[in-house]
């Protein structure tokens, strides 16, 4: 058998050392590559920079064909070891407790986040910052709210407690416009804006379209379940993604286009987010108003 056949067939199913040795090389080809970009080297030099270039094109493509044909194996080790933990096991098997368990890390962080803004506008005296501080307060007592009362799997007199904290966050998305309008007012005169220093744009950029998407994706899956706490902290977070976009137009806006016409982008975009989450608020409380009268009709025939 030829080298060449020798090599396919381990690449169909690579093992062994090799794969970490391509790894390894991959990884010293990609960094000569970037080093040879910043340094720009000439004569002899600039040849062994396209030498590297080119190796570490192809040791690249190499690790992406083993990597994807490692990745049931790799995905099947890693289940298999994360099931051995009791609340790793059970966040991978249960939606409820795994949608619980981000809204506790969401939480925290939004806690930070008000924090930090509330520091800096009162430090500052900062109509900007307060407003954000009052924003991510709101959020944190949304997603508290709903924290503090969850019970998996509730029994009936529990449930009518999810629901009625279902419907004050849908109260509490009715009220964030007005919140937010103060934001928007100050971007749209000009006077703040979102910012991102840099390369960090682009970060910001993919992080609010993954959040939009996995925000709508999972706002459907909820509505499949019966348990409105995890209805709820899907809402929220819907809500927060919508704003995420928000930011991201502005920033975009203050990095690509500085001194620009902009106000009526911003102005359109915050109303349409202000009118998107108003909407989202009245929707729940309407169906928590409905589930509400269900339950008591329940009752009253038992």
């Amino acid at each position: 058998m030829s080298c060449l056949k020798k090599f396919v067939r381990w690449l169909k199913n690579p093992r062994g050392h090799a794969v970490w040795i391509t790894y390894l090389l991959t990884a010293l080809f990609v960094a000569a590559a970037l080093a040879a970009v910043i340094i720009m080297p000439e004569g002899v030099w600039a040849a062994a920079a396209y030498a590297a270039y080119c190796l570490a094109g192809v040791f690249f493509m190499l690790s992406v064909v083993i990597t994807v044909r490692l990745a049931p194996t790799l995905k099947q080790r890693t289940v298999s070891l994360l099931k051995r933990n009791k609340v790793a096991a059970r966040m991978m098997e249960q939606y409820d407790f795994r949608t619980i368990c981000f809204a506790l890390l969401s939480f925290t962080v939004t806690i930070a986040y008000a924090v930090y803004n509330g520091v800096i506008g009162i430090t500052r005296l900062s109509v900007w910052y307060g407003a954000l501080a009052v924003y991510y307060i709101l959020l944190a007592l949304m997603r508290g709210g709903v924290l503090s009362g969850y019970r998996p799997k509730a029994e009936t007199r529990l449930k009518e407690k999810e629901i009625a904290v279902y419907g004050r966050c849908g109260a509490a998305l009715v009220f964030m416009p007005l919140c937010l309008s103060v934001v928007i007012a100050r971007m749209v005169s000009g006077y703040n804006s979102f910012e991102h220093p840099g390369m960090m744009i682009y970060a910001a950029a993919l992080y609010a379209f993954c959040k939009i998407i996995a925000a709508v994706v999972h706002m459907f899956k909820a509505r499949k379940t019966d348990d409105f706490g995890v209805r709820a902290i899907r809402s929220v977070n819907l809500a927060d993604a919508m704003v995420s976009i928000l930011a991201l137009q502005t920033a975009m806006f203050a990095e690509f286009s500085p001194g620009g016409d902009n106000a009526l982008f911003n102005a359109a975009t915050g109303f349409g987010v202000c009118v998107l989450t108003a909407a989202l608020g009245v929707f729940m409380i309407i169906v928590a108003r409905k589930e509400k009268r269900k339950l008591t009709e329940e009752e009253n025939n038992v």
